[in-house]
């Protein structure tokens, strides 16, 4: 009989479509935080071009090595040559794409140094918290007669916002969430620690958020990667290793039988777009879970409610962190479009997500959110809406892919 734990099924939030929606909050979510007029105050245009310069850096740390060695081969296939071996320029070649493909889609040391900056700089938090507050400011605007209802009054914090002239004094994510800290957090845990029915499990664990830790995440999952590839290149023996990698990778975030399309599609595509696919799902996922620290930071969940949060919610932040994985590959600009990508993560958090409650009823409120009870209005295409937002330019659409429909059945 089958083990339960090898026969597993896809969870809820996890479908084709939930991965096209969240590729399209890449997109929507990027576009909309840059509508922020405040991004345009000189503040953010210092970090704008402190971010442009240590991307320029970043880049000539990586491409200076690599030209270096590509010129010493380059060198080293002339004098091969010269001696009479043809076939040395041939060689030389295949070992420069050899190391441009194990830096590129094996390693991706620009994604470890990009990376690396949020934990160095402030201002990754601070684009998170200010797209936050942009957008309730929308919101507002939008729902002018929300701005002052009970629910949203006791659950933010008050402020003043001016939008078209009226003073709105509450807001649904902002504001609450700069009543969490690092410190509030732990002290909420002390509190769920010594009540009646706490258990060691229960304890608030915050993700992990500090350069150390981050390094060491990247380069066990880099060796990891480097591993898989030298299998790779055995004759024969590589391909199905690649295809027994991804089919483990994918059973428990997808289920067996998915998984087992993904072995039998592994049989008849190149090792090299096998290789690519596999890179291109784990650096996704890292980088998603990476975009929301800000907010993991705040909230006082346990490792088994943050586990469940991420798993109900699988497919949309696979969609999001695979659009963002890719356009963080281009190339001088890494560090900038990780600023845009950490705003647009605050899109994200209100679109799949509630607001946060005042910090007296968070720690009811987290396991609630191990659910995900936004899951039909995400599907449904709700999120193409303008809510206020200008659409994009020259189109008549909010997003690329606006005409792909949830399928299944409404309930009643």
């Amino acid at each position: 009989m089958p083990s339960p734990e090898f026969i597993t099924k896809p969870p809820d939030g996890f479908s084709a479509l939930s991965i096209v929606r969240g590729f399209q909050l890449t997109l929507l979510g990027a576009y909309r935080a840059l509508q922020n007029p405040d991004l345009l105050r000189a503040k953010y245009y210092k970090q704008a071009a402190y971010a442009i310069a240590i991307s320029l850096i970043i880049q000539l740390i990586i491409t200076i090595p690599l030209w270096t060695v590509k010129i010493v081969i380059s060198i080293l296939a002339w004098i091969f040559s010269s001696s009479g071996d043809h076939e040395a320029g041939e060689r030389s070649a295949r070992v420069v794409n050899g190391i441009d493909f194990i830096e590129s889609n094996v390693i991706n040391l620009g994604g470890l140094l990009i990376g690396l900056m949020r934990y160095l700089r402030p201002e990754m938090d601070d684009m998170f918290m200010e797209s936050l507050r942009f957008i309730d400011e929308v919101y507002f605007r939008m729902h002018p007669e929300k701005a002052k209802s009970p629910e949203t009054t006791k659950a933010a914090n008050k402020m003043t916002n001016k939008i078209d002239g009226s003073a709105i004094t509450t807001s649904r994510f902002y504001a609450p969430l700069s009543l969490y800290t690092k410190s509030s957090a732990r002290t909420l845990s002390a509190s769920r620690i010594h009540s009646a029915d706490a258990s060691a499990e229960k304890e608030y664990v915050p993700m992990p958020n500090n350069a150390a830790k981050f390094v060491s995440r990247y380069f066990r999952r880099s060796i990891l990667s480097v591993a898989i590839y030298i299998l790779s290149l055995i004759p024969y023996l590589g391909k199905i290793v690649l295809q027994v990698v991804s089919f483990y990778s994918f059973r428990k975030t997808v289920g067996v039988a998915p998984a087992v399309v993904v072995f039998s599609v592994g049989a008849l595509v190149p090792k090299k777009w096998l290789t690519i696919f596999l890179a291109s799902y784990w650096g996704s996922r890292s980088l998603a879970r990476e975009l929301l620290i800000p907010y993991f930071s705040r909230i006082p969940f346990t490792p088994k409610q943050r586990e469940a949060w991420f798993r109900a919610r699988e497919g949309v932040l696979f969609g999001f962190g695979l659009g963002f994985y890719f356009i963080l590959k281009i190339p001088f600009l890494g560090v900038l479009l990780y600023g845009i990508a950490e705003a647009s993560a605050a899109y994200l958090v209100t679109k799949v997500t509630e607001p946060p409650p005042p910090p007296t009823k968070v720690l009811e409120w987290t396991e609630t959110q191990t659910k995900w009870n936004k899951r039909k209005q995400i599907l449904s295409g709700e999120i193409l809406q303008s809510e206020g937002f200008r659409p994009l330019i020259g189109t008549s659409a909010n997003v690329p892919g606006g005409w792909i429909k949830n399928e299944e059945k409404k309930e009643d």
